[in-house]
């Protein structure tokens, strides 16, 4: 016999979370599906770790679930369900969960989210938050893909731009090429790449998340095409990031995963120092202290208090960072790491001045003050 509990807990233009599963059946993961206008738009199987269903007894906690839709939607109690198990349950909607900011909508809450800064761009090495960050920025009523990497495209453009003037540019009046300027080429180049990327993304205030070094060399053309616009940095310490990666990738080499990160933490903080208007987010500060994350975040980007507290929600609740259920709080010294002797070797060899440079220990306290 089953015994379905659950609730849908946040609805947003383009997510919907909450928890379900069968108390009869602990172990069955339960398929959810979202339905909006009578047609499936979303599913997925609520398996997401949540302390708070396992501190209320609700067996190992893994029940949560959380649906990114294709597209923003209109949402109402009238025209949407959520369906969990193989029987097609409805779950019930929690008292404040529906959050959706309709275009017709007018009431102060919107005009207050309409100040909101944008476009944000979020930066950082994989496995250090950026998708968590991404969720969060969703939920207060941003758009945004999962990934970007449309923008990165630039700093190869520039490459080949130079190399192709270097080769071809003879600074004879009779070629054409010697008559164009190189920098205007790439700043027009990267007109094009912005062109793209709003006939893409969807209305509203948006975000794009591409994690990884190449954006650097983008963001100054970022900051050109977009004035105004906002970087949060998605940060970690080496040694759960290199942790976390080799067991996302195991496949890349242990000294690529060290040099990417150390790529991606000395490019940021060349960066930082070109004046941008960032946020420094750590991953270790979303596990440990949601709210007070969610409240810097809130002050960066002029957020009105209801979607504040829907980013301390989506923190505190979804972990798509997570490769183990613990994995987003625990925190390594480089013994408890299980690396070999010259895997700690090259970490040192390779990590000291940027964990130096963050202030990051190489003991349980995780921050060296």
């Amino acid at each position: 016999m089953r015994s379905l509990e659950g609730f849908v807990e946040g609805i947003f233009p383009k997510e919907i979370s909450g928890w379900a599963r069968d108390a009869n059946a602990p172990d069955v993961r339960q398929e959810i599906r979202i339905e909006v206008d009578g047609s499936i738009v979303g599913r997925t199987i609520a398996e997401i770790f949540r302390p708070d269903l396992l501190a209320k007894g609700k067996g190992d906690g893994k029940y949560g679930f959380r649906v990114i839709l294709d597209r923003p939607m209109s949402i109402s109690r009238d025209n949407f369900r959520c369906l969990a198990g193989e029987h097609d349950d409805p779950l019930k909607i929690a008292g404040d969960a529906l959050r959706v900011r309709a275009k017709a909508d007018t009431g102060p809450d919107d005009r207050e989210f309409s100040k909101a800064a944008f476009p944000v761009f979020i930066f950082g090495s994989p496995r250090s938050g950026t998708s968590v960050l991404a969720a969060a920025l969703r939920a207060a009523g941003y758009v945004g893909f999962n990934e970007g990497h449309l923008l990165s495209l630039m700093p190869f453009l520039s490459r080949v731009i130079d190399a192709h003037f270097a080769e071809y540019a003879l600074h004879d009046d009779d070629q054409l090429l010697s008559h164009v300027d190189k920098e205007k080429t790439k700043h027009g180049m990267a007109s094009v790449l912005k062109t793209i990327q709003e006939a893409v993304q969807p209305e509203g205030p948006w975000f794009d998340k591409t994690p990884g070094p190449h954006m650097y060399s983008a963001a100054p053309y970022i900051e050109e095409l977009w004035p105004g616009a906002k970087f949060i940095f998605a940060k970690r310490r080496g040694i759960e990031n290199i942790v976390s990666r080799m067991k996302k990738f195991p496949a890349a080499p242990f000294a690529f995963h060290c040099q990417d990160w150390v790529s991606v933490m000395n490019g940021w903080r060349v960066l930082r120092e070109t004046g941008l208007d960032y946020l420094e987010i750590d991953q270790f500060d979303i596990a440990h202290q949601p709210m007070k994350v969610a409240e810097r975040l809130g002050a960066f980007l002029n957020l009105p208090k209801r979607s504040v507290d829907a980013v301390a929600l989506t923190m505190t609740q979804t972990r798509p960072q997570a490769t183990s259920a613990d994995s987003p709080e625990r925190v390594y010294s480089l013994e408890s790491t299980g690396w070999t002797e010259e895997q700690i070797a090259t970490f040192k060899s390779t990590c000291s001045a940027e964990m130096d440079a963050f202030d990051y220990s190489y003991d349980e306290s995780y921050r060296s003050g």
